[in-house]
């Protein structure tokens, strides 16, 4: 019975362990897609910007046009001014979040991932709660084996007591 229970056991931490660190990998997923869903807004504002800055330089050097594109990307900045300050801030986060050496964002590969690992879990789920039926059912069957034989020693010593008391009366 003991060798039963230490089986159970290892199986049931097995797959404890290995559902714990796909939760906490889906949950690092999950907290990096809605920092994203929150930096995407701003992402797209200094991406205009950038594309008004850089106008000087594609258009030629100097001309009337680069210093027209030039003072339109001021007057963008001055406007988005605090759009552009918290797009640097939730980039800074982001780049704090990821732990991957060599992981950009990647919203798709995040989002690919993190429904990969869903998956993965959801298939376990049956796997584990067979396990922990198997585990209750070894606790329940060792806790009324224990049960049992109290009973039967309160028996035997209730008859023990009992013929000692017939043979001394």
């Amino acid at each position: 019975m003991k060798t039963e229970k230490r089986s159970v056991e290892a199986q049931y931490n097995q797959l404890e362990k290995g559902r714990t660190d796909m939760r906490g990998r889906m949950d690092y997923l999950e907290s990096l897609l809605n920092m994203h869903r929150k930096y995407e807004p701003y992402q797209k504002i200094n991406v205009e910007y950038w594309k008004l800055k850089k106008a000087k330089e594609t258009k030629g050097k100097g001309g009337f046009l680069g210093f027209a594109k030039k003072s339109e990307a001021e007057k963008y900045r001055m406007e988005y001014q605090i759009e552009l300050t918290t797009y640097k801030m939730y980039r800074n986060v982001i780049k704090g979040m990821i732990v991957e050496q060599d992981f950009k964002s990647v919203l798709k590969l995040w989002q690919k991932e993190l429904d990969g690992l869903k998956e993965k879990y959801a298939k376990t789920q049956r796997l584990f709660s067979g396990a922990v039926v198997d585990l209750a059912k070894v606790e329940v069957f060792n806790h009324n084996r224990k049960d049992l034989e109290r009973m039967l020693e309160k028996e035997n010593h209730k008859r023990a007591i009992s013929k000692e008391r017939n043979i001394t009366i």
